[in-house]
């Protein structure tokens, strides 16, 4: 079962904004239907190199889009939280992206 983000992180400062974010994991859905995990200190700044092409996994798979994000407190736990998800099953990730609530996901409110 996937494990829900953790308690008592900065909220994210979301993404119209420029300025670094504080860390986040991320997953996002490619074109060929593929999920990517990941994460960033600089949430927009790294979609941006992904939705141009500078990064090599997603490079061939484009167009990209959000699918999950969550934050976490410092680069330690962020790398952490990035390996448990990549060790997750498809149908797993796919549970955590459909049932997880987070902002910018418009099927699920959050509470801010």
């Amino acid at each position: 079962m996937p494990r829900a983000p953790q308690k008592n992180v900065p909220a994210l400062r979301w993404l119209d904004r420029d300025g670094p974010s504080g860390w986040v994991v991320y997953m996002l859905r490619c074109a060929d239907d593929t999920l990517y995990s990941g994460c960033s200190n600089h949430l927009a700044r790294r979609l941006r190199q992904h939705a141009a092409g500078r990064v090599k996994y997603t490079r061939s798979r484009r167009p990209i889009a959000l699918a999950y994000c969550e934050p976490a407190l410092d680069r330690s736990a962020a790398l952490r939280r990035e390996a448990a998800l990549k060790r997750l099953t498809r149908q797993q990730k796919l549970q955590l992206v459909t049932q997880t609530p987070w902002p910018g996901n418009p099927q699920k409110p959050v509470d801010d």
